[in-house]
């Protein structure tokens, strides 16, 4: 009924309000390195109140092709060690890599505006997923998780992609959009987790830091 999903829908909003609060405290505590230059995962970290800083990690451009082009937890693994290696007292270190996952292809950022008009085209109308692979590295020791969400592009003409892509904002997102800003209008549903698909699955990056 209408009056039990109401009650759910509160109840699993409490519960994830008293997760990030015991996140906040038990990761304030501790000196934060996010191994990202991306806006998007620097505002979660902002918004779960969080003091942290920024060190880039260029590691993905330097791996080889796994066994699994489609898993992004190797890559966030990379970066987490890469950064662990550049600094002397390694701190609470947090990685994370973002992956399109059409069919068996896995579509990474575009090279280029062309390049991400083409991939919007190719996802139009149809569903692919997208999956997050975190690290999380405290005191030498390193947990992941990986989050993987499904969703569903609307049809739209070359024109509609032409012209998003020449916003900018497409050319530093896995798949070519941005489904918390002007992307959204291209997407038709979301089945999963929001955060992990703009690239920073908040509530499940807390459950892994309160678990530690």
């Amino acid at each position: 009924t209408c009056r039990s999903c109401r009650s759910a829908c509160l109840a699993l909003t409490r519960k994830v309000r008293a997760l990030r609060v015991r996140a906040r405290r038990v990761i304030a505590q501790l000196p934060i390195v996010l191994a990202s230059r991306s806006p998007r995962r620097q505002d979660a970290m902002r918004a779960l109140g969080l003091p942290f800083h920024v060190e880039v990690s260029h590691i993905e451009l330097q791996l080889p092709p796994g066994d699994d082009p489609c898993d992004p937890v190797p890559v966030a693994v990379a970066k987490v060690v890469d950064i662990a290696g550049a600094i002397d007292r390694p701190p609470s270190i947090i990685g994370a890599d973002t992956i399109v996952v059409d069919g068996t292809d896995a579509l990474g950022k575009p090279v280029d505006a062309n390049h991400a008009v083409e991939m919007l085209v190719h996802l139009r109308g149809r569903e692919h997923a997208v999956r997050t692979g975190v690290a999380l590295a405290v005191s030498g020791e390193i947990a992941t998780l990986e989050v993987s969400s499904s969703v569903r592009m609307r049809l739209f003409d070359r024109t509609t992609a032409q012209a998003y892509v020449a916003t900018g904002e497409p050319l530093d997102c896995a798949g070519s959009y941005d489904v918390r800003a002007g992307g959204a209008a291209l997407v038709e549903t979301v089945i999963g987790c929001l955060s992990a698909v703009v690239g920073f699955p908040v509530v499940a990056i807390a459950r892994l830091q309160i678990g530690r």
